[in-house]
C-alpha cells in the first residue's frame, strides 16, 4: 500500500471518523494488485503541479501509467469515497468539447445546457456528454486553482494547428486553411480564455467555405455558423481594436475520458456510492448500452427440494459467482429481484466475456460441490438505447431495450445464452464468439408486449465443452 494512503487514511479515520470497513475493503481491494499503481497515485499526488491534481481522468492517467483503467478507476473510487480525492460531474459541449456546467453532486446536474461559446442549447446523453473526473482534496494537499491556460497545457487537451498569426490594427485579413473533422478553437495568444470555437464534422465540402471573425478591444466574436465541413475554408478575420491582435488555431485533443454511463457500470461505484443518484424530477439519455439479465432455472424447486438452508446456501454462491465475473469484465449489477439479475456493460464484448466467464463457472462449481441440484442459470442480453433514472432510492434504467432484455432472457433454457439479432450482429461479438466452443442457433421468437416476431440468437456449448473465459 502506498505510504500517503495509508496516512491519510488513519488522519482521516481520527479526525473524522471514516469507517473502518471502508478502508477494509479498499486494503481487500489493493491486496490482489500491484503495489506499484499505489506508489504511482501517491507520487502523483505529492509531487505533481497543481494543474495535475485537477480533473483527473483516471481513465487517462491508466494509460500513462500502463494499469488497467478499470483498476485505476476503482482505486480512484475507493480513494474518492475515504476523502483522499473529491469526484465532480460535468456535462461537456459536443462542438467545443469544454466543460459547460458540473457539480459534486450528480443529483445537481441537468440534462439540459447551453454553451455560452458557441451558443447552442444540449441534450446531454449519459454516455456521451456526461463525464466524471477528479479532484485531490484540499485537505490532503493545499494547492491554488489552476488557470485555464495552465490546465490546458499541463493535460494538453489542445495542442496548436496553425503558428501565432498577427493582425495589424484596423485590417482585415483572409488565410487559406484546410482543416479535418475535429473541434478546434481559434484564440488570442497567449491568452486560451479569449476562444471562438470551429467544430469541423465528418462531411466533406466541394466548395471554398468562409469563417467570419471579429476582434474588438473586449472580445473575439464569430460573425458565421458554428459547424462546417471538412476541406477549404478562408479564415477572415476583422481586426477593429487599435492594437494588433495575434492569433492562433487550436485542434481538440480527444483523450479517454470517463462517461456517466461508465461509472454507473462499475460494480464498486454501485457498492460505494448508492446515494449517488439522479434528480428525481430529470432523466437522462442514454445511446447505447447492453443490459444482461439472469436468472436461476427452477428455483422454487431448489427450495421444495433442498430446504431453505442450503438453497439459500446456492443462491447466494450463485449472486457470488455472478458478482465477479460482471465486475471483472467492467460491468455492474444493477439491480436483484428474487434470484434474478440486471447488469449493464457499455461495451458489448465485455458481457459476451462476462457470460461465457459464469457459465463456466458455474459448470465448475456444479462439478465440485456435488450438490444434488446444481446452479443452472438462464441469460438473455440486448443492446440499445434507454434513459437513466432514478428508482426506490437506486441508478436506475427504463425504456424498450431494458424490457427486450428481459423479455429475451425468458427465451434462455438454462446453460445457454439468447442474445438479440442485433447485439450477435456487432462484429466484435460475432468474431468473440467464433472464437468460443459455442454453437449458435438463429430464431425469430415472440417475446411479450412486442407485435412483430423478434429475431434472436441461442448460443449453446457442445457436449463436454465449457465456455472459455
Amino acid at each position: 500500500m502506498m505510504t500517503l494512503i495509508q496516512e491519510k487514511i488513519s488522519q482521516l479515520q481520527h479526525d473524522y471518523g471514516v469507517s473502518a470497513v471502508l478502508c477494509d475493503l479498499m486494503a481487500h481491494h489493493f491486496e490482489h494488485e500491484p503495489a506499484p499503481l499505489c506508489d504511482l497515485m501517491a507520487h502523483h499526488f505529492e509531487h505533481e503541479p497543481a494543474p495535475g491534481l485537477t480533473r483527473l481522468s483516471s481513465h487517462q492517467l491508466a494509460d500513462k501509467w500502463g494499469v488497467p483503467r478499470l483498476e485505476v478507476l476503482e482505486a480512484f473510487l475507493y480513494a474518492t469515497r475515504l476523502g483522499i480525492l473529491d469526484l465532480a460531474w460535468v456535462v461537456r459541449c459536443p462542438s467545443c468539447r469544454e466543460l459547460v456546467v458540473g457539480g459534486v453532486n450528480l443529483q445537481h446536474l441537468k440534462p439540459e445546457a447551453t454553451c455560452g461559446c458557441c451558443q447552442i442549447d444540449i441534450e446531454a446523453a449519459f454516455d456521451e456528454l456526461v463525464e466524471i473526473t477528479f479532484n485531490v482534496n484540499r485537505n490532503i494537499r493545499q494547492y491554488d486553482q489552476p488557470k485555464w491556460r495552465d490546465l490546458y497545457q499541463y493535460w494538453q487537451w489542445y495542442t496548436p494547428h496553425i503558428l501565432p498569426f498577427t493582425v495589424p490594427a484596423h485590417t482585415t485579413l483572409t488565410y487559406p486553411l484546410t482543416l479535418t473533422p475535429g473541434a478546434y478553437q481559434l484564440h488570442r495568444a497567449p491568452y486560451i480564455h479569449y476562444t471562438v470555437p470551429i467544430a469541423v464534422t465528418e462531411s466533406v465540402s466541394d466548395t471554398v467555405q468562409e469563417i467570419y471573425i471579429l476582434n474588438n478591444d473586449e472580445d473575439i466574436v464569430r460573425r458565421d455558423k458554428i459547424f462546417h465541413h471538412a476541406g477549404q475554408l478562408n479564415l477572415n478575420i476583422t481586426n477593429e481594436s487599435d492594437q494588433p491582435v495575434e492569433l492562433m488555431i487550436s485542434r481538440y485533443n480527444q483523450y479517454p475520458w470517463v462517461t456517466a454511463a461508465q461509472v454507473a457500470s462499475c460494480q464498486i461505484f454501485r457498492d460505494l456510492f448508492a446515494t449517488e443518484l439522479i434528480s428525481e424530477d430529470e432523466s437522462f439519455g442514454v445511446q447505447n448500452i447492453v443490459f444482461m439479465f439472469t436468472d436461476i432455472k427452477g428455483s422454487t424447486e431448489l427450495y421444495e427440494q433442498l430446504g431453505d438452508s442450503q438453497a439459500y446456501y446456492l443462491v447466494k454462491k450463485h449472486f457470488k459467482i455472478l458478482t465477479d465475473k460482471i465486475r471483472r469484465h467492467n460491468g455492474a449489477i444493477v439491480k436483484t429481484i428474487g434470484d434474478a439479475v440486471m447488469a449493464t456493460f457499455t461495451v458489448s464484448t465485455d458481457a459476451i466475456q462476462a457470460i461465457l466467464a459464469a457459465q463456466q463457472a458455474f459448470d465448475e462449481f456444479n462439478a465440485q460441490e456435488h450438490t444434488r441440484d446444481n446452479i443452472i442459470i438462464k441469460v438473455g442480453a440486448h443492446r440499445g438505447p434507454c434513459i437513466a433514472v432514478t428508482s426506490n432510492d437506486r441508478l436506475d434504467y427504463f425504456g424498450r431495450t431494458v424490457n427486450l432484455a428481459a423479455r429475451i432472457q425468458g427465451l434462455s433454457a438454462g446453460q445457454d445464452i439468447v442474445l438479440s439479432q442485433t447485439l450477435y450482429d456487432e462484429p466484435a461479438v460475432r468474431h468473440l464468439i467464433s472464437q468460443s466452443a459455442w454453437q449458435t442457433r438463429h430464431f425469430q421468437a415472440s417475446l411479450k408486449g412486442i407485435e412483430n416476431l423478434y429475431n434472436v440468437v441461442q448460443l449453446t456449448p457442445p457436449k463436454g465443452v465449457m465456455s472459455d473465459e
